[in-house]
């Protein structure tokens, strides 16, 4: 485990503490020891094997063994006994905004409610009311809190649908009766959110299927419908249906099953005198019958769509000119910015970033630790930067042609709108490039929030906005803000737009992406990294792009890196 993770594995045991009414200090002590991993400079691991964990602040004899257990077991004792005796609802509680743990362990004293269930009933019934701290508008919020975590609760990351169908595949795929199995339907077309998993298999018939099914720890709940669908639950809840294929119809197999409907009825619009028969509820094989994906489109002689743009969207002008645009891929990736390091919240160091980058075959990287009032994230303070800035510049030298580090940094949007640093500042460390975000104060009018942004784009530092609508996927909506003055503004002040990779954003959506684009903006897809894993979501950003069908020339990643270091010239110049 990384020194984030464990650090988060102290945060959670300190919160267990905090709810089993230990002694405060007890689990201060844990809030502590978390904080000085994660503002430590050092990775974990040579904090450990430099015998160096007790010279962080808050960090003893005690706390340096929890820290070598976790680090050595990936989990930590104390945390597994202290989970047993919590009832689990009471974790889904805390997720309610405006409950901290003195609200929930009065809930749970006083009116003996444990999950979410409980808690709901007892809004409802207007206990509340006369609990110390509660009210009545606590009780409204409560209630609207909850709403939208059952909400949630329907709908999944694509982040682990994909690790989800990547477990149930391997253990598929262990049974040599399973000759092929394909992830489809949502997860296929890259959606951010995923209510549904789909698999195609090929090689094994329904009734065979469901032992297997049965004996894998992957499924739950298995139940066979007809001899061409098999639906189950996997363990994290997840319905999940496998479609039973066969060698003939593979290809139409894979568009029936890939969709979604929208797209679907297209197909079937645009054949309407013979439309194709793509509606599996029967339990009958897609018709017409073809090997491949490529040979059911041609069949009708229409363009191959690729799985990324199934959404009903855009597949009518497609049709209609009888071409697909050549869409980004990974191959046309020569760069990526938006990293943080261990000068800030990040878990690796900038050599150990730099390395990395290029064993992945990147020519530069664009480092972008966090500004000074984000305090949070240890945000970097004017002798911080330019200590950094020494240290790029050593690792330019040392790397030289390999991998180029552009040095930028990820400046909040203060509330007024103006950057976290002043002019002055930002002129004298002549930075490469300076992406502004919100972090704080999103409780604003749709006006004000448009405003702050916009007059943030208009700075002539300014070269990038980071996650432009600030949502993190199942957590939190989107802040109110006119987003095509967003992007108006940005285009004009030719400020690019992120896409943010990170799969909890993903952030901007495709659809805005696409809107940008057709705006005359220019996009980067960039990974938001706080780890070295963090790096790999770039294909998650990649998709959003696809999604959009976004060629290449429009997203700023594609540049060389000569061509990138003219365009931070060229901003620096104004």
């Amino acid at each position: 485990m990384d020194k984030k993770e464990v650090a988060g594995l102290l945060k959670e045991t300190a919160l267990f503490l905090e709810i089993q009414e230990e002694e405060p200090f007890r689990a201060q002590s844990y809030l502590r020891a978390a904080r000085a991993l994660d503002s430590s400079e050092e990775d974990l691991d040579t904090l450990i094997q430099e015998n160096l964990l007790e010279t962080l602040p808050g960090i003893g004899t005690n706390l340096k063994k929890k820290i070598e257990e976790i680090h050595s077991t990936g989990t930590l004792s104390l945390h597994e006994e202290l989970k047993e005796q919590i009832p689990p609802g009471l974790l889904e509680i805390l997720k309610i905004p405006g409950l901290g743990v003195k609200k929930v362990k009065t809930l749970y004293k006083e009116l003996g409610i444990s999950n979410l269930g409980e808690l709901a009933y007892a809004c409802e019934e207007n206990r509340l009311l006369e609990l110390p701290g509660f009210g009545k508008k606590s009780q409204e919020k409560i209630l609207e809190g909850i709403e939208t975590l059952l909400h949630y609760q329907k709908s999944f990351l694509l982040l682990t649908a994909r690790e989800v169908l990547e477990r149930v595949q391997q253990d598929l795929l262990s049974y040599d009766r399973v000759e092929k199995c394909v992830a489809t339907g949502s997860v296929r077309r890259w959606c951010d959110i995923v209510h549904d998993l789909d698999i195609l298999v090929l090689g094994i018939s329904a009734e065979d299927l469901v032992p297997l099914l049965i004996e894998m720890e992957t499924i739950e709940e298995t139940e066979m419908v007809n001899e061409r669908l098999v639906i189950g639950k996997t363990p994290e809840g997840i319905p999940i249906d496998f479609h039973i294929g066969d060698h003939q119809a593979w290809g139409s197999w894979l568009v029936a099953t890939t969709g979604n409907s929208m797209h679907l009825g297209l197909i079937q619009e645009n054949e309407a005198s013979s439309p194709p028969a793509l509606d599996l509820r029967e339990g009958k094989v897609p018709q017409p019958q073809m090997k491949t994906e490529k040979d059911f489109y041609q069949h009708y002689s229409l363009p191959f769509i690729p799985p990324e743009l199934r959404e009903g969207y855009k597949e009518k002008e497609f049709f209609q000119s009888n071409s697909t645009p050549r869409l980004i891929e990974s191959s046309d990736i020569k760069g990526i910015f938006h990293i943080h390091t261990t000068f800030s919240d990040g878990a690796a160091t900038l050599k150990k970033v730099a390395e990395e980058s290029a064993s992945l075959g990147w020519e530069y990287i664009g480092i972008s630790d966090h500004s000074q009032s984000a305090f949070y994230a240890n945000g970097l303070e004017r002798k911080d930067l330019e200590r950094q800035a020494k240290e790029i510049a050593r690792l330019n030298e040392k790397y030289g042609d390999r991998i180029h580090l552009f040095h930028g940094v990820e400046c909040d949007i203060l509330p007024d709108g103006s950057l976290d640093y002043p002019d002055s500042l930002l002129n004298e460390l002549n930075l490469d490039f300076i992406i502004a975000s919100v972090h704080s104060h999103f409780r604003m009018t749709r006006e004000e929030m448009t405003r702050r942004i916009t007059r943030a784009l208009k700075h002539p530092r300014v070269t990038m906005l980071g996650h432009p609508t600030g949502r993190l996927l199942l957590a939190r909506e989107a802040y109110p803000l006119d987003l095509e003055e967003i992007i108006r503004v940005a285009t004009e002040n030719e400020v690019i737009l992120e896409i943010n990779a990170n799969p909890y954003r993903l952030d901007l959506s495709w659809e805005w992406a696409d809107y940008a684009y057709e705006q005359g903006a220019f996009l980067a897809i960039n990974p938001d990294a706080h780890r070295l894993d963090g790096l790999e979501h770039l294909e998650y950003g990649l998709a959003v792009a696809r999604k959009a069908a976004l060629p290449p020339q429009a997203v700023i990643n594609t540049f060389s890196r000569d061509d990138v270091q003219k365009l931070f010239n060229q901003k620096r110049k104004g």
